[in-house]
This record gives C-alpha cells, sequence and structure tokens, in this order.
C-alpha cells in the first residue's frame, strides 16, 4: 500500500468525525444556580470593548462552604470557562499561566436555535471552552508563565507599534495579519473583506509560517551553524510564534508541515505532502476532538488539500512549465476543496474572489515583511519604519480600494441556500474520487508518454537491418513518423481530458449551488419577539416583523444570516403588525445594512402615524411603503385586521392580524393582537372559509391578557399553535391560561424558546413540521 501512514491518519480522523459527530447531539452540561468558585488555569486573556476577558482552562468548580476541603478533588472538573471582568480591572495583573481562584456564576454556551446563526457553543467547545462567567469577583491568583507571558507582552507591543505606525484601520488590519488580533480590526473592512473573498489573509496561515521559517533558515545556513541546530531554533522559534498568535487550527498545520519538510531535508528523505497534511490533520483532531466540525479547521486543511490532490487534475501531464494561468487553478482548486463549508459558513459566494486573490495573494509577502519591518525599526531606524509603513498603508489601501469597486458591482456576491445532505455527501464523495481515478489515469499517461518517447529517440539499430531491406535510417524514419503521431494522439488526449476535468468539477459545483427553493414558513428564535420568513410556492419571499427586547442586534446576526441560508438577498414584502421595538428592531438593521434589499414595506393604516420613523428610513433606502386595512390581500395574504374606520385602546390592539393562504395550507399571524382582532379574523375566516386554520401564530408571545382567548382557540380549531417568546422571560410569556386552552382544544404547541426555529413546509396538500431544536 502507498502512504500506509496517511491511510491510517486518514481512517483516524474519519473515527474521530463520527464519535464527535455522535456527541455533538448530547445535550451541554445545565447552567449552575447560585455563585460558585471556579479555579482555573489562565490560557488566554484579551480586551474586548475595553473589557478585559480572561480565557480559563483545567477548570474545577466548588461551593463556595467547601471550597478549602474540596480544593485537591478532581470530581468537580469541567470545561474552560470565558471570564468578562469589570472595565475596571487590569489585564496586565493577572499573567498566562497563573492559577486564579474566581466567584461567579457561570452559565453554559448555549448551541444557535436558528439555521445560519453563528454557533457559539460548537466555537468555543472546539477550543475547549464551555461556560461563560460575567462580572466574577476574582478572589485570588499565583503562579504563571513567564515565556507565555512574555511572548504576550511582545505581541501586544508589536499591535500597540503598528496601531501608532498606521492608525487605527489599516493598523488593524496589520495585527490580525501579523499576530491574529482581531480586536482592533475595523467591522467595515472585515465585512468588505469577507464579501470579496480575501478574508483569509486576516487570519495567520501558511504564507506567514513559510516566510518566517524559510528566511530563518536561510539565515543561519549562511552562518557556520551545523544544519542540525538550524533546524533546532527554526522550529523553536516557529512554535514560540504559534503560541504567540494562539495556535490555530491553520497555525499549528503550517508550522507542522513546514517542520515536517525541514526535517525530511535533515534526514535527506523525500517530502511527502499528502502524508504530512494527514498527520498534522490526525494529530489536531486527537488534542482537539471537537475541532474537525470547525469551520476554521476544515476550510485551513480543505484549502492545501486542494492544492496537492486537485491543483495537479488541471496540469499537463508532462512537461509543466509555470504559467500565469496556474493562479487561477490554484484559486479553483481551493474554491472546489472549500465549497460545501463556505457554503454552510457564510451562505454566499464571490464571484470578484478570484481576481481579487489574483493580485492580493502576490503582494501579501511584500506587505508581511515590510509590517514586521515596521515594527523592527521602530525604536532603532525611525526612518526606514516609517518608509515601511507607508508601502503597508499603500498596499492596504489597494486591496481595500479594488474589494470596494469589485463587490459595488451588481452580481459580484450571490447567496447560496444551504444544500442537502445529500448533495453534499455526493459532492464529496464525486470529488474525491475523481482525484483517485484521474491521478490513476495521469500515471498511465505519463509512462504512456515517456514510452512514446523512447521510441522516439531510440538509436539502437538492433532488429533493423533486416526489415525489408531498408536502411536503418529509413527505418528510423518509420519509427520517428509513428511516434510523431502517436505523440499528437497523445496531446489530443491531454487536452481533451484538462477540458473534461474543468466541465466535470464546474458541473460538481453547479450542482451543489443550485439546489432547489421550496415553499417553507419559519418561525424564527429571536428571543421575545417576532420574526416570521415566509416563501411561497411561486418563489416569493415574505417576512412578517423582525425584533426582539431580549437579543441584540438580532438584524445582524439572526434575520440578515437566515435569509442567506435560504440563499435569498430579497424581500419581497416586509409585514410590520405595528411599531413595539421587539417587532421592528432587527427590520431597521436589515434595512440600514447593504446585504438584504427590501422591496416594499407594509404597515396597519392605522398606526400611519406610528411608522413615521420606519417610513423615512424605506424612504432614504428607496424602499417603497404601502398602507393596509382590513379586507386588502397580497398574493396569497389577506389582511383581516385591523380596521381603517375604527378606534383602537393600543397599538397592539391596532396590529395586524393576517391570514396566508396557498393550496390546502392556511396560516394566521396574530401579532400582538387582542380581542377586537380575534373577534374580526373569526368573521373573517366564516366569511371567506371554512373558519379554521392549519397554523395559529399565538398573538402576544402567548400572553392571555386579552388574547388567545378558549373561544377563538375553539373556534379556529388549529393543527398546530406557535408561540415566539424568549427563555425565561421576564413577562412569563407564555402564560399558563394560554397553554391550557391549547391543550383544551387539542393543539400541538411548538414554543420557540424550547425548539429554536421552528419550520413548516409544505408538500402537496399536507404539511411537514420540522424543529431545530435548542439543545
Amino acid at each position: 500500500m502507498r502512504r500506509p501512514l496517511m491511510w491510517f491518519c486518514i481512517l483516524g480522523i474519519a473515527v474521530v468525525f463520527l464519535i464527535t459527530y455522535l456527541a455533538d447531539i448530547q445535550k451541554p452540561p445545565s447552567d449552575f444556580q447560585g455563585e460558585i468558585i471556579i479555579a482555573g488555569r489562565l490560557y488566554k486573556k484579551e480586551m474586548k470593548n475595553d473589557r478585559p476577558v480572561l480565557y480559563l482552562k483545567e477548570c474545577s468548580y466548588f461551593c463556595q462552604s467547601s471550597f478549602e476541603e474540596d480544593s485537591q478533588k478532581d470530581s468537580n472538573k469541567i470545561k474552560g470557562v470565558i471570564c468578562y471582568l469589570d472595565a475596571g480591572n487590569g489585564i496586565s495583573d493577572y499573567p498566562i499561566g497563573s492559577y486564579l481562584v474566581l466567584k461567579g456564576t457561570p452559565s453554559k454556551i448555549r448551541k444557535a436555535t436558528n439555521p445560519g446563526e453563528f454557533d457559539a457553543y460548537r466555537y468555543y467547545r472546539a477550543r475547549g471552552y464551555g461556560y461563560y462567567a460575567f462580572k466574577p469577583q476574582i478572589v485570588s491568583g499565583s503562579g504563571g508563565n513567564k515565556i507565555a507571558e512574555s511572548l504576550y507582552i511582545l505581541k501586544t507591543k508589536g499591535c500597540g507599534i503598528l496601531l501608532s505606525a498606521m492608525g487605527e484601520e489599516y493598523g488593524g488590519v496589520l495585527c490580525a495579519i501579523l499576530f491574529g488580533d482581531k480586536m482592533h480590526l475595523s467591522p467595515e473592512l472585515k465585512d468588505l473583506f469577507t464579501d470579496g473573498g480575501i478574508a483569509h489573509i486576516l487570519a495567520i496561515s501558511g504564507l506567514h509560517i513559510s516566510l518566517i521559517g524559510a528566511f530563518l533558515y536561510a539565515v543561519l545556513n549562511h552562518h557556520p551553524v551545523p544544519q542540525k541546530a538550524a533546524f533546532i531554533i527554526t522550529v523553536f522559534v516557529l512554535v514560540l510564534y504559534g503560541f504567540a498568535v494562539g495556535f490555530a487550527p491553520s497555525v499549528f498545520r503550517a508550522i507542522f508541515m513546514f517542520s515536517f519538510r525541514l526535517l525530511a531535508k535533515l534526514l535527506k528523505k523525500p517530502y511527502d505532502e499528502e502524508t504530512s497534511i494527514a498527520l498534522s490533520a490526525f494529530l489536531t483532531c486527537l488534542f482537539f476532538p471537537y475541532m474537525i466540525l470547525d469551520s476554521s479547521f476544515q476550510l485551513s486543511y480543505l484549502s492545501v488539500a486542494g492544492i496537492i490532490f486537485i491543483y495537479p487534475l488541471f496540469l499537463p501531464f508532462v512537461n509543466r512549465k509555470k504559467g500565469r494561468v496556474d493562479g487561477l487553478f490554484i484559486g479553483l482548486s481551493v474554491f472546489i476543496a472549500d465549497l460545501p463549508v463556505l457554503i454552510a459558513s457564510f451562505h454566499q459566494i464571490s464571484l470578484v474572489s478570484f481576481l481579487l486573490n489574483f493580485f492580493v495573494l502576490p503582494a501579501m509577502p511584500v506587505l508581511f515583511v515590510c509590517a514586521f519591518g515596521v515594527i523592527l525599526f521602530w525604536y532603532v531606524v525611525y526612518p526606514i519604519s516609517l518608509l515601511l509603513s507607508v508601502i503597508c498603508r499603500a498596499i492596504l489601501f489597494t486591496f481595500s480600494y479594488f474589494a470596494a469597486f469589485l463587490t459595488g458591482l451588481p452580481f459580484s456576491t450571490f447567496c447560496i441556500k444551504m444544500p442537502s445532505t445529500f448533495r453534499i455527501v455526493f459532492y464529496t464523495t464525486s470529488v474525491v474520487l475523481l482525484c483517485s481515478i484521474l491521478s490513476s489515469f495521469r500515471r498511465k499517461m505519463k509512462l504512456s508518454f515517456y514510452r512514446i518517447k523512447n521510441k522516439y529517440i531510440a538509436g539502437s539499430d538492433e532488429g533493423m537491418n533486416s526489415q525489408n531491406g531498408k536502411s536503418t535510417g529509413e527505418k528510423k524514419k518509420a519509427l520517428n513518423t509513428e511516434a510523431e503521431l502517436e505523440l499528437k494522439g497523445f496531446r489530443i488526449t491531454e487536452n481533451l481530458y484538462r477540458a473534461g476535468v474543468f466541465f466535470t468539477f464546474l458541473f460538481l459545483c453547479v450542482f451543489l449551488l443550485t439546489t432547489p427553493k421550496k415553499a417553507v414558513i419559519t418561525f424564527l428564535d429571536v428571543g421575545q419577539g417576532d420574526g416570521i420568513f415566509i416563501r411561497t410556492e411561486n418563489k416569493d419571499v415574505f417576512m412578517i416583523d423582525g425584533g426582539s427586547s431580549s437579543k441584540k442586534e438580532v438584524g445582524k446576526n439572526i434575520l440578515e444570516p437566515y435569509l442567506k441560508y435560504e440563499g435569498e438577498q430579497e424581500v419581497d414584502i416586509w409585514f410590520l403588525t405595528h411599531e413595539d421595538e421587539d417587532h421592528i428592531s432587527g427590520f431597521k438593521e436589515v434595512l440600514d445594512g447593504d446585504e438584504i434589499r427590501i422591496h416594499t414595506v407594509a404597515v396597519p393604516y392605522v398606526l400611519k402615524d406610528e411608522f413615521s420613523e420606519i417610513v423615512s428610513l424605506a424612504e432614504m433606502h428607496g424602499t417603497e411603503v404601502v398602507y393596509l386595512k382590513a379586507g386588502d390581500s397580497v398574493g396569497a395574504f389577506l389582511i383581516a385586521s385591523p380596521d381603517a374606520d375604527r378606534q383602537y385602546p393600543d397599538s397592539n390592539a391596532a396590529s395586524f392580524a393576517i391570514l396566508f393562504q396557498e393550496g390546502e395550507l392556511s396560516a394566521l399571524f396574530m401579532g400582538d393582537s387582542g380581542t377586537e382582532a380575534e373577534e374580526a379574523t373569526e368573521e373573517y375566516l366564516k366569511d371567506y372559509g371554512d373558519g379554521r386554520v392549519e397554523i395559529l401564530k399565538c398573538a402576544h408571545h402567548g400572553s392571555a391578557i386579552g388574547s388567545n382567548s378558549r373561544e377563538f382557540i375553539a373556534g379556529i380549531t388549529p393543527c398546530l399553535a406557535v408561540i415566539s417568546c424568549g427563555e425565561n422571560n421576564r413577562y412569563g410569556h407564555p402564560h399558563k391560561e394560554t397553554l391550557e386552552n391549547l391543550e383544551e382544544a387539542g393543539v400541538q404547541v411548538a414554543r420557540t424558546d424550547e425548539l429554536g426555529a421552528v419550520s413548516v413546509s409544505t408538500k402537496g396538500k399536507a404539511f411537514v413540521l420540522s424543529y431545530k431544536s435548542v439543545e
């Protein structure tokens, strides 16, 4: 078997993946009730929004009363804790490696409860953390690792020099590029680089490690330093740099592969990239098993795998010469390898990323060297440092200028609906099989080429003198002519092969990118608020409300990611039932941003004055505003309440009650409406149907005060009632009376505070429920 170590590592990775995938569906530990003592080793620290954040590992917890007795026991071990301290605390008071004892109430890091939402639980679990602790009291601290603390201080000073030399905007970019410190990174530049498909330059990657390692090793080799000593010093410096920047998966991979290459050179053995990357990935999974489910790990290793396994498939069989299109083929190979993870993580594809990367990547070594030069010469030769900072500014300005220009073009980026598991498995399996089959085919064609070449240059006269009495020269000429014909056939086969490879991969990419969009209704978990997504059979997209009083930036963190998850960049009509913040806060964020285009906003006619701010904001962004009343219809949507000629006691009572009917499915969305709307809706349903609905979105988050009455629920007899409310909200929603009314009517209940986002997809005359569970 070729490369046995590589196949052993791949098998080990597969086993780890299965184990972690099965463990991923298990419930995380429960929250702690009340204050406890937390003890742990300080692994990392940083400043976030002017507040110190400490990352503790090797943690244990104790009851305050039994801390002294239990402090030596190991039975209370817990996952790492991320501690957010008060702004007044000094981060320098706690050296890295010190053993800290804190008093506080940790809460578990929760899973994402909406499709497309950032999953903090999975992200931090992969890095060894399971709990948050806000404003804990530090009881004591002792010890510390001088090397680790010194590296942190050096990194902090380096970032300070870059910020002083380059300013907050470009200095923040260089802090991210050189040290992986994104604290000073401008959100606008981060979003710009992400939309342009060049966000990878903001992470420590193989390029950084290769530049540092190659430079240091070359310098040591030019001096009377033994090769073994040069190897040890280089690897040691790279490991220190890795510790300083946090040893992300890409950093470990790059350091390991570079060290593996140097070791092979030292031992005078051939370097095998395939074995190196497989062994690196296996070791990462062995020490951090949950890292295999992390997108940064997947993108890092898949990118290199694409260069190693896919890129050679686009090259000629033999006589390869470097050309200008090599960069495009490398970019295409990385794109093919990363595509499933890119869709799952970002839900959008940048069409200009190939063009941007074509001139960004060659400039990165220059930027990297100049940025390090700014730091090295800052205190020694200030004019040189200043000159290098000007070069860095020019390069970063060029990056941002072209990224802004290209991403501003129409159709520069487009959202991709999350593919089904079947499509992802089919795509991945096909790519792996193609790489295996085509690699074998390429080896055979290469042998065929050398066979033809040997025939062409054959100079031996053996067996030729007796062939039909012809002279040796004539026989050699005939043999060469035959070889030339075979060589032409070989070139034709090679061109057909390369075209076939390109179009086969193109077909697979198109297959993955064109997942059909189905009709669906999704009640998003926005906490204490409402947010409903609806896509009809005609592929029209509608939203009802979008706000929260318990979750911050709900538009940026929940609404926009879900719309991208569904592959939508435009909303045809966005209904706002009334003007309360828990129904419109996220909508305003989406409207103010440039990620999603909203064509029309629909508001109740009777609340025209209350929506004056929204109207002004909509006009500013070129969004049409329409005022609707009872009896109006918009496509499959019918407005049952409020009546334009009726007086309502408050805006809750005047909020929209919207009936949606498509095929055999009917759904009623009650906003925060009360008794008046219930009466009007019942009459409306009897006039325009049989008085029943399949799905009811309960009014006012399940409140029983003036809404969700027993008579109303029994009258419309829904099959499913959805309650959108926040976990442990201060209003006590849903109220006990509402739940009893629903139970008495035999209605199935789905609550977003318990289940997360609730999706209902129509299939012919039936409807199918699918819940994304909180746990």
